[in-house]
């Protein structure tokens, strides 16, 4: 289950957490209902142009704001010389390993980390 973004409307179109099997790194993006974004390729990049692979639709998010990068120990977070920044747990990073219920501030946008495995 991958999350697909319609770039005409900007509508999201995401599985459920239910459809997404515990194995697989995840952002969780809070609201009603909440979105849950499976990490399967190997670099996520976040930001609000049309060629972000998770387009955050916030005027305090750089066009190509952020990557998330696979590795074999896990998530490597990587500020894109964002304008604003990158906060990982209140702190402002340039690069970050993710570990498990880590909070990700990008703009407005709260998202936190769930890393492989966990529920």
């Amino acid at each position: 289950a991958e999350a697909s973004a319609d770039p005409a409307s900007g509508a999201y179109h995401q599985p459920t957490a239910s459809s997404i099997g515990p194995t697989q790194p995840r952002l969780v993006i809070p609201g009603n209902p909440e979105r849950v974004v499976s990490l399967t390729r190997p670099v996520t990049v976040i930001g609000r142009g049309a060629d972000a692979d998770l387009r955050l639709p916030d005027t305090g998010v750089s066009r190509a704001h952020a990557e998330l990068r696979l590795t074999e120990g896990g998530v490597r977070l990587v500020d894109l010389d964002s304008t604003n920044g990158t906060v990982v747990n209140g702190r402002r990073v340039r690069e970050s390993d993710l570990a498990d219920g880590d909070r990700l501030d990008i703009g407005a946008t709260s998202l936190t980390f769930r890393s492989a495995g966990e529920q």
